[in-house]
């Protein structure tokens, strides 16, 4: 073999080694992912070591490959997404197992717009978008009137929250923000994005203020920035009614405070709201003092006494305030002016001394903290009369005794009294400084001959305090003992029949007596002497008590002893009537009452009976009058009397005394009548029934007549006949 031949086999040993080598090596290039992200991106292709390399574009196969050498050769790519294919030196084209495929990615473009606003304090919550899905990177690149609160960062969301110092004017923030493609990782375009950051208004003028009860409170409202407002209740104090919740740029409420006395607050919560961009400023709460209207301490009834010069007749206002008062009205009363002033005082006369007089006056308030002014309040004021003490000056007790001393007055009222002068060995009197109905002091005489104490009284009219000048009332204290006793303590009597019993006490006494009220009874009455003359009545009561209180008098000298009490038992009366029947001339009485201790019958012809239902014959007709006084267990006694035509029965002719004759009897139509009259005169006939009712009447002109008695009910009748010579009775029965 020569050399020529030799060198050929070695050349192609050495390349077919290379060749297997670097099929097994893979190209490199210098890019990220092998991703072009510029049209005009140039980047590196890395074949093996010492070997080129070929390439072709996926859209021009037919293009010469060009030949590039490791680490010094550059490729440009001109076509839009287009992809490239780069394989190493080889003599099968065909084969494509360690190609190089570069792809074009075009940059991810942001989305979002230029320019945002927020409120001041407020969250950007701003979410960044791409034209394809992308990362973010975001970082603060300006800041506008002193913003703070931004910062740099990563993700797809701008969370924070930006603060304008100034919160007068607009601040803000400007972002830049850099996308990167997910797919290919490819960095877009930086956009900057202006956050502007709105001033938050602040309500200006808010502070406390105050009112009037039923006035306009009426409050501008400001803020830091222009604006619009709201206003919602919070709170109300307790009685304080009115202002609702509303809007507008002035606060207009009306607030009521119940009270006359007190005080009250309402809480509102104001909140502003920017003309730009509507921020909302914080709710502000602020107090609203209502103040109470004054009144007076009473509209009726204030009275004072009359003549009192000076006298404070306003004591209280319900709040300290200045009073204008006009006089209107007035009635039996001297001295009213109108006038001003923290307190009215008027001097006002009342001549009389038993009936009020008034004053009429209209009155405003107007109150020193506060200014408020009530409306016109009407207030009478009563003048007192002059009270006078008009009874005896002196009386005369016995050693012992209470004074029972009630001063007679011309109106009714009350007492106070001091010490006067004092005779003899008498103790026991005190000074009374408060209201006492009267002096009830019990008096004792040491000595052996009559003393007296002198009480200074005073009249002191209940409603008004209003006192008389002093009454000089001396109370002698004999030396008779006041020990008494009373035989009887307790009387019995029957209801309305008077009772004439004699009050015994040891020793013997003259006594005056006042009954105490008990509704029960009727009738009691004070009285003296020695005899309590009394007639009681019960009032729907079987029996009752009337309880008397008794101020004896002892001694020649008529010293008042001690009080004592009798008691009188009022029982009711037994009842008296009394009904009869009549069977075959034969009486049956029954009384009423059947339940009482005694019964005394009289029949009127000399005869009597014990029995409680007695039985009774009459011997002859005629009229009789029947009594029944009964007694219960009480003693009271009642009676009660009847009067009975009686008239023996017959069935056939009866002739009386030869003069009358009278059938059928019993009778149910008719009833003949033949009368033997002497003279020539009409005689009259008239019917009775049993208890003496006229029931029928005629005139007969002649001696045969026929009676109608059909219009008559059935039962015993009287029937009497009348002429100028004399009257008959005979009973006559109806029975149909």
């Amino acid at each position: 073999m020569n050399k020529k031949i030799i060198i050929q086999l070695v050349t192609i040993f050495i390349f077919c080694s290379t060749a297997f080598a670097t099929r097994n090596t893979i190209i490199q290039s210098s890019l990220t992912n092998n991703v072009v992200c510029d049209p005009s991106m140039e980047f590196n292709i890395y074949g093996p070591n010492a070997v080129s390399v070929r390439w072709q574009t996926a859209f021009d196969t037919t293009q010469t490959p060009g030949v590039i050498f490791e680490y010094t050769s550059f490729i440009t790519v001109t076509q839009s997404d287009s992809v490239m294919y780069y394989r190493r030196l080889s003599s099968d084209y065909s084969d494509t197992s360690n190609w190089l495929k570069i792809r074009y990615v075009s940059k991810p473009v942001v989305t979002n717009l230029t320019n945002y606003s927020m409120c001041n304090g407020a969250n950007t919550q701003l979410t960044l978008t791409a034209n394809k899905p992308s990362t973010f990177t975001f970082m603060p690149i300006t800041t506008i009137n002193g913003t703070t609160g931004a910062s740099a960062g990563t993700g797809s969301q701008i969370n924070q929250v930006l603060n304008n110092s100034s919160n007068n004017s607009s601040g803000g923030i400007v972002y830049r923000i850099t996308p990167t493609a997910i797919d290919g990782g490819c960095v877009g375009n930086v956009k900057d994005i202006t956050y502007s950051v709105l001033p938050k208004p602040q309500v200006t003028n808010i502070s406390s203020h105050s009112v009037c009860s039923g006035s306009v409170l009426s409050i501008p409202l400001t803020a830091s920035v222009p604006s619009t407002f709201s206003w919602i209740k919070q709170s109300m104090g307790a009685g304080i009614t009115g202002g609702n919740d509303s809007s507008g740029t002035t606060m207009l409420l009306k607030l009521f405070n119940a009270s006359n006395t007190t005080n009250g607050n309402a809480v509102y919560a104001v909140e502003a709201t920017s003309t730009a961009g509507t921020c909302k400023s914080n709710p502000v709460n602020f107090t609203i003092t209502v103040r109470a209207l004054p009144t007076i301490s009473s509209f009726e009834g204030d009275t004072i006494c009359s003549g009192l010069v000076n006298e404070q007749v306003y004591f209280q206002n319900s709040i300290y305030s200045n009073m204008n008062w006009t006089t209107i009205q007035s009635r039996g009363v001297q001295g009213a002016q109108s006038g001003t002033g923290f307190v009215m005082r008027q001097s006002l006369i009342n001549n009389s001394t038993s009936s009020y007089g008034y004053v009429n006056y209209l009155i405003k308030l107007t109150t020193v903290t506060g200014s408020c002014i009530s409306d016109s309040l009407p207030l009478r004021l009563y003048v007192a009369p002059t009270p006078k003490i008009v009874g005896p000056t002196s009386k005369l007790i016995c050693n012992g005794s209470n004074t029972n001393l009630i001063p007679t007055t011309d109106y009714p009222g009350f007492f106070i009294w001091t010490l006067g002068a004092k005779t003899g060995n008498i103790s026991g009197a005190t000074t009374m400084l408060q209201s006492k109905t009267g002096i009830f002091q019990t008096l004792t005489n040491s000595g052996t001959t009559a003393g007296s104490q002198e009480y200074l009284v005073k009249h002191v009219l209940a409603d008004a305090q209003c006192g008389s000048e002093p009454k000089s009332i001396i109370i002698s204290v004999s030396t008779i003992s006041n020990t008494l006793n009373l035989n009887d303590t307790l009387f019995n009597t029957c209801s309305g029949i008077p009772l004439s019993d004699s009050i015994q006490s040891t020793p013997q006494a003259i006594f005056y007596w006042s009954p105490i009220q008990n509704n029960q009874i009727t009738g009691a009455k004070a009285d003296s002497g020695l005899v309590l003359n009394q007639t009681l009545y019960l009032q729907n009561k079987n029996s009752a008590t009337q309880e008397f209180v008794l101020w004896p008098f002892l001694g020649n000298e008529g010293c008042s002893a001690n009080s004592l009490n009798i008691k009188v038992n009022v029982n009711e009366l037994p009842r008296a009537s009394f009904t009869y029947i009549l069977k075959s001339d034969t009486f049956y009485f029954t009384p009423t009452d059947t339940s009482l201790t005694s019964y005394q019958w009289s029949f009127g012809d000399s005869s009597f009976s014990t029995q409680k239902m007695p039985i009774h014959l009459f011997a002859k007709s005629g009229k009789y009058l029947v009594n029944l006084k009964t007694y219960n267990s009480f003693g009271c006694i009642s009676d009660s009397t009847i009067e009975i035509m009686y008239s023996r029965l017959g069935t056939k002719e009866l002739e009386v005394d030869k003069r009358t004759i009278l059938y059928p009897n019993p009778a149910s139509d008719i009833v003949n009548l033949k009368y033997k009259n002497q003279s020539t005169n009409p005689v009259t006939v008239n019917i009775y029934n049993l208890v003496g009712a006229l029931v029928k009447s005629e005139t007969l002109n002649n001696n045969n007549h026929q009676l109608n008695v059909s219009d008559i009910s059935n039962g015993v009748y009287i029937i009497e006949i009348r002429g100028n010579d004399g009257s008959e009775s005979q009973k006559l029965i109806i029975q149909k």
